[in-house]
């Protein structure tokens, strides 16, 4: 979206007709080569720019002044999903995993920007703390746990310390939560355990317990318990999770849709599979109606495609497993490419199903990858 404003700017003050609109242009681009706002920052171009506008580098300076004095971004869109409890942040991980994204690239860009807008506004941390959350969701999305853990422990630190949040913000809450899931992520189940629990007990301080950040903080240390093996516990959590998120956001919300995953898994631990399947399949439905566009299935819902081929399996339905593994590792390799852990990890599953058929010529040609 930044590269996108810088762009735009740049293309009215270079063909607009109108020489007002043209120097309204050129000194927003100008600011964005000062700060570096959607392209690396350059004061040579921002002086050259500025020029163009009219303008000198106070105006640039009492433009920085303006940003700084801003309470929040009047983005009523936005926060209207806030409000319907959407991610802001760590959904944008889906998004870089299309194909026509280089993640390497994205990561430096995000850093680059976030550097120069720290150069440029020197204490000014909250400007730049969305972007370090998408960061760090792109760090996890590419399995790099330690740098996704090392933006949220400062993200965190940061909120609890800021005389303007403290504790109990909604910020310091959506921090703790996502910082948690992220230790989880990285296998540090205790310290997980431990910021999901405070988390969660200073949501009650100031939330309804039906609030979503209630429910999406008891689904965060219900994983964390699962991966513990701690089933039944997890199993409790996630049956209040399924049954609140279903009640309060609807059948049909992305967090919805995450609780009864979640359920599923833990069915599938206690090997409830019936009810697992049931779970799994209603899911990826609702997600191939919902979330597919033709250009071709969104990234959860291949993972929600994985998860029902594995409790197939787990009920040994080889050939309906065998189908869908078929389907996940063809969209995981368009979209990943053929070393994505994830490609892997679907092309492990298909040959474990095709050995288990007696398939044993068919399970070592799924390892026969012609790469380059």
């Amino acid at each position: 979206m930044r590269s996108l404003i810088f762009q735009c700017l740049e293309h009215k003050a270079k063909t607009s007709k109108c020489k007002k609109c043209t120097k309204r242009a050129a000194f927003g681009l100008s600011f964005c080569y000062y700060v570096g706002f959607g392209t690396a920052s350059n004061r040579q171009l921002a002086e050259s720019w500025a020029c163009k506008a009219g303008k000198n580098l106070e105006d640039l300076e009492d433009e920085k002044d303006e940003v700084i004095s801003y309470d929040f971004y009047p983005n009523l869109k936005l926060n209207e999903l806030r409000h319907q409890h959407f991610s802001m942040i760590m959904d944008h991980t889906n998004e870089y995993r299309r194909p026509d994204y280089d993640v390497k690239v994205v990561l430096e860009t995000l850093q680059r920007e976030i550097h120069d807008l720290d150069e440029a506004f020197e204490s000014q941390f909250m400007l730049t703390t969305t972007m370090r959350g998408v960061l760090a969701g792109v760090y996890l999305g590419a399995g790099h746990t330690y740098d996704a853990e090392r933006i949220y422990r400062q993200l965190v630190d940061f909120f609890e310390r800021d005389p303007d949040h403290g504790p109990i913000h909604s910020d310091t809450l959506s921090s703790q939560q996502h910082f948690a899931e992220i230790l989880r992520q990285g296998g540090k189940l205790g310290a997980a355990e431990e910021i999901a629990r405070r988390c969660l007990t200073n949501q009650k301080q100031v939330r309804n317990v039906s609030d979503p950040g209630i429910i999406e903080c008891k689904a965060t240390l219900g994983s964390i318990l699962f991966d513990g093996e701690r089933f039944e516990e997890a199993m409790e959590l996630f049956i209040e999770t399924h049954r609140d998120s279903t009640s309060i956001l609807g059948p049909e919300h992305p967090q919805t849709l995450f609780a009864m995953s979640n359920l599923a898994c833990a069915y599938r631990a206690q090997v409830l599979l019936a009810e697992a399947v049931d779970l799994d399949f209603a899911v990826l439905e609702i997600k191939r109606r919902i979330f597919d566009k033709e250009e071709g299935a969104h990234f959860s819902t291949v993972t929600s495609a994985a998860n029902l081929a594995f409790t197939y399996s787990c009920q040994k339905r080889w050939d309906e497993a065998e189908k869908l593994e078929i389907w996940v590792l063809k969209e995981r390799t368009k979209s990943l490419g053929e070393l994505h852990p994830a490609t892997l990890l679907a092309r492990k599953q298909l040959a474990e199903t095709y050995h288990q058929q007696g398939k044993d010529k068919d399970a070592q040609a799924v390892f026969e990858v012609k790469l380059g």
